[in-house]
């Protein structure tokens, strides 16, 4: 039963991630890229269970090709700060639709793609674990697909740590 719940959570995950990264394309493709001015930093003060979150919410301001003044607050994070006001960033936005906007940044763009690829990867895992049967050939395939998953998961939490050091 356990081998069959892993096998449904790494499907899940995996087309979850498969779906991100295709709409994500899509947009891309779709997409203008235009430069922004970031005209205000909010801050705002979370309070889930007993845990108190700091977030800013950055406000940008871009024109269209067609002269369309666009002012939005693409995305939450936490390395704002009121030093940023009046920095130029690159945007991508819909050209029919242009409220949808995202920052044209790695993390921005994939990190849900790369979260739900990192949980996909260890039910798999997990799953194979549970199918194969327990010999020293099939622990040592394991032992080395678990390392070279072990590669972007350490390159992910790298990244975290430098943006954690960023703030």
């Amino acid at each position: 039963m356990r081998t069959f719940i892993y096998l449904l959570l790494a499907i899940f995950f995996w087309s979850l991630a498969a779906m991100v990264v295709h709409k994500r394309f899509v947009f891309i493709e779709q997409s203008e890229a235009v430069e922004a001015v970031i005209t205000d930093v909010r801050l705002s003060n979370t309070q889930r269970s007993r845990n108190r979150s700091r977030s800013t919410e950055t406000i940008v301001q871009f024109r269209t090709p067609t002269n369309q003044l666009i002012e939005h607050a693409p995305y939450r994070h936490r390395s704002s700060s009121q030093k940023d006001k009046g920095k130029t960033l690159t945007v991508l936005y819909a050209p029919d639709h242009p409220e949808q906007v995202v920052i044209k940044e790695f993390m921005t763009l994939w990190f849900l793609a790369l979260f739900c690829g990192l949980i996909a990867m260890g039910f798999t895992l997990l799953c194979l674990r549970q199918l194969l049967p327990a010999s020293p050939l099939t622990a040592q395939w394991l032992k080395n697909l678990r390392t070279a998953a072990l590669v972007p998961a350490g390159l992910c939490f790298a990244l975290a740590i430098k943006i954690l050091l960023l703030r």
